[in-house]
């Protein structure tokens, strides 16, 4: 009976580790990289966000400087209350780092919003590449 009560909670301890899904360390630091910039931008702190990103991130979205652009977002969409990746993949780059586009369904406030990212992550140190948002709410403006 005794064998029974150590087997047990072993036997659970291993089910509960098989269920612990493996992610590679680069989608990892490129996943806490959005969790930074939400927090960021949720508390106003358009400066640091623009200058933890490569120059020219925000190019492709309007031509709105970095800082502009964010408030403008923030402005229209209000914080971040949730954020869901959809879809997430890496590359390899000729430099030796790794290429992480993520698609991430974004609830703010203010409305749902489409997130791209595209961080460059060497090692542990993931820098905001490329960004995109879609919004309804922001087209209305």
């Amino acid at each position: 009976m005794r064998t029974l009560h150590l087997t047990l909670p072993a036997l659970a301890l291993i089910g509960a580790s098989a269920c612990v899904r493996f992610e590679h360390p680069a989608i990892r630091a490129a996943s806490e990289g959005v969790a930074r910039f939400h927090e960021e931008l949720n508390a106003s702190r358009y400066d640091d966000l623009c200058g933890a990103m490569r120059p020219g991130a925000l190019s492709g979205t309007t031509g709105l400087e970095c800082r502009q652009f964010l408030a403008y977002v923030h402005q229209h969409l209000g914080d971040v209350a949730d954020a869901r990746r959809t879809q997430v993949r890496f590359y390899p780059r000729k430099e030796g780092d790794l290429d992480v586009p993520m698609n991430y369904s974004t609830r703010f406030a203010g409305g749902e919003a489409a997130e791209y990212f595209e961080w460059i992550v060497k090692g542990t140190d993931a820098k905001l590449f490329s960004y995109r948002i879609d919004a309804a709410r922001l087209k209305a403006q």
